[in-house]
């Protein structure tokens, strides 16, 4: 059975015509205020800006309700206070409750819980090459997969910032994608015998760019595919 989540609706308000005592189960909202609030349930006002209570029901301005949620308690309300249909904590817990369900799932649909690219072999997938024309730029073509244990994604192909030539010694830069789906090029540090720097923990590498001095544009003869696939 699929997840009841609570109804949010835009612009759910109203005020008590009469005084709502701390044992109700229902309380009277203003004549005409009813038409505000949803006819679908459950969902969660917020009584006096004061106590959370879950609406179960809603007869014309008559709302059927469910005391003290989400860590509050109930008090009596006087008529006049606000009754409010707003986004309490419990609306943003149910969804990330789910989304991190639905993470878990699709982790483990896709082999396990490592870091990786989805289906790289044969793919495209984050694949990261020159750009057109070549510049001291690369691409970094759409793909999914996981960085930190979280899923990531790019719809569209992106391109680098500039990326600036060594000085004095050849350079090795890793370009990456973090676990907010960004992309990133790690310079590394000049050297005779230049190496790569290491990913950064909420990243996975997707390819090393080999830099030498005086250069003024990267082919794809200077990148290295460094991209871990999940399989």
């Amino acid at each position: 059975m699929a997840q009841t989540f609570l109804v949010a609706q835009n612009g759910a308000s109203s005020t008590l015509a009469s005084q709502c005592a701390s044992g109700a189960s229902s309380c009277v909202l203003a004549t005409g205020g009813g038409a505000s609030f949803p006819a679908a349930y459950p969902y969660n006002v917020v009584l006096g800006d004061v106590e959370v209570a879950q609406v179960t029901n809603r007869a014309t301005d008559t709302l059927t309700i469910t005391r003290a949620q989400e860590g509050t308690s109930a008090a009596t309300h006087l008529a006049g206070a606000t009754v409010d249909l707003n986004v309490t904590a419990l609306y943003v817990t149910e969804l990330q409750t789910a989304v991190r369900r639905l993470q878990a799932v699709v982790l483990a649909a896709q082999g396990g819980n490592e870091d990786g690219i989805i289906a790289v072999d044969g793919s495209t997938n984050f694949a990261v090459t020159e750009s057109t024309p070549n510049a001291m730029t690369v691409d970094v073509a759409a793909g999914a997969g996981y960085a930190n244990g979280l899923p990531i994604y790019l719809a569209s192909a992106e391109t680098t910032a500039t990326i600036v030539a060594p000085v004095s010694n050849p350079r090795i830069d890793l370009v990456q994608i973090t676990d907010q789906s960004e992309v990133e090029v790690k310079t590394g540090v000049e050297a005779g015998s230049p190496s790569a720097p290491t990913v950064d923990a909420d990243a996975i590498a997707l390819a090393e760019i080999a830099l030498t001095t005086v250069m003024t544009e990267i082919t794809d003869s200077e990148i290295t595919d460094v991209r871990t696939p999940y399989v």
